[in-house]
């Protein structure tokens, strides 16, 4: 479980985090509201299957039951009142292993919107939604591969990993997994942290003591030096590239990173940022 830093900056409370959403809302040009009807339900289902695929394991009445229970389904639209197009979802519900958390299970964003703040602003406003009711914290997984996820949890919101989990959905078929490995990263967020705004390079450059690294043809490659705090761990700069054309190196690089971060959590360390293509390693208190 995270823990918020004793030297780290709060946020102002429920309404600085409300602010912080609404203007990442209005930076991006959109809207977001709570799910609250049928409409809406099928409407997330829709527009799921547009992301991941009619593979995708969504269902309006599942839906439809986190929404009445109070669950966080929030939609992102974009438009005035008379014509507004659905560009993004969010859903979470409550967990309590280890603690009392919000679990962001999907933010999905349509592929002509992505890189556009609308991302941001649905994770905004779930911190928003559950620091107004008490809850301090998110959690999710993640695919550890995908380095514009990594750069975003990590630099953007400011999140530290908490566990690998090997091929934690199975194989889930949808147009973006495919029959890949299901490894997953998940990531604790302390909601009452401030956002870590632009990245700073770490105190110890991770390029300098690496578990991993990416070789010049693209393959990865194990180092012996000692996985430690301040490690670094490469990851490729675009491995959907490689998994869509079913290159070889995708099945190396998942290889050798699942067996890397295994023996990272095995020894009690975590992911405390992402720089320069690279994870880097802190203590597990941190």
């Amino acid at each position: 479980m995270a823990r918020p830093d004793s030297d780290a900056a709060l946020i102002g409370g429920v309404e600085a985090a409300e602010a912080e959403a609404d203007s990442a809302a209005q930076a991006a040009v959109i809207t977001v509201a709570d799910a609250t009807s049928l409409a809406d339900a099928a409407a997330v289902v829709e527009l799921a299957a547009l992301i991941w695929g009619e593979a995708t394991t969504e269902s309006i009445d599942i839906i439809r039951a986190l929404e009445h229970a109070g669950s966080v389904v929030l939609l992102a639209r974009r438009g005035d009142a008379q014509e507004q197009e659905l560009v993004g979802f969010a859903l979470g519900f409550l967990g309590w292993d280890p603690a009392l958390h919000l679990h962001s299970h999907q933010v999905g964003v349509v592929p002509a919107e992505r890189s556009t703040g609308v991302g941001f602003a649905l994770k905004l406003a779930q911190r928003a939604r559950c620091l107004a009711h008490g809850v301090g914290l998110m959690q999710w997984t993640y695919d550890p591969l995908l380095a514009a996820n990594a750069k975003f949890n990590f630099a953007r919101l400011g999140v530290q990993g908490t566990a690998f989990m090997e091929d934690f959905y199975g194989v889930m078929g949808d147009a973006i997994n495919g029959a890949d490995r299901s490894d997953r990263l998940e990531v604790s967020w302390t909601l009452a942290n401030q956002l870590p705004g632009k990245m700073s390079p770490p105190a110890h450059d991770p390029r300098r003591s690496l578990a991993l690294e990416a070789k010049a043809d693209g393959w990865p490659k194990r180092l012996t030096a000692p996985i430690q705090p301040g490690s670094g761990v490469a990851i490729p700069p675009d491995y959907a590239a490689f998994r869509e054309r079913d290159d070889p190196r995708a099945k190396a690089w998942r290889e050798a990173v699942g067996e890397v971060l295994n023996e990272v959590f095995a020894d009690g360390l975590r992911v405390v940022g992402f720089h320069s293509g690279h994870y880097v390693l802190g203590a597990g208190s941190e």
